[in-house]
């Protein structure tokens, strides 16, 4: 993964937690999957990626990680 495309994940795996109702654990998770360069992590980004609209990726994301990582992720606006 380059540089610019590791930049704009992180920046969105940022965006993602802040719109997320608040769970420290699943935050630190994804934070670390990000961190990590998780292989799965960056298959479900490069999926995402050529989606322009930023609800649509989050609300793509947030399912594929509950049912990836076994997460309870949600979402506070987009609900």
């Amino acid at each position: 993964m380059e540089n610019l495309d590791y930049g704009e994940l992180t920046d969105f795996a940022l965006n993602i937690v802040n719109k997320l109702e608040k769970n420290e654990e699943q935050v630190k998770k994804i934070i670390q999957l990000v961190i990590a360069k998780d292989k799965i992590m960056m298959n479900i980004w490069k999926s995402l990626s050529t989606k322009k609209e930023e609800d649509l990726r989050i609300k793509k994301f947030v399912t594929l990680a509950n049912y990836q990582f076994d997460m309870n992720l949600k979402i506070k606006e987009l609900q």
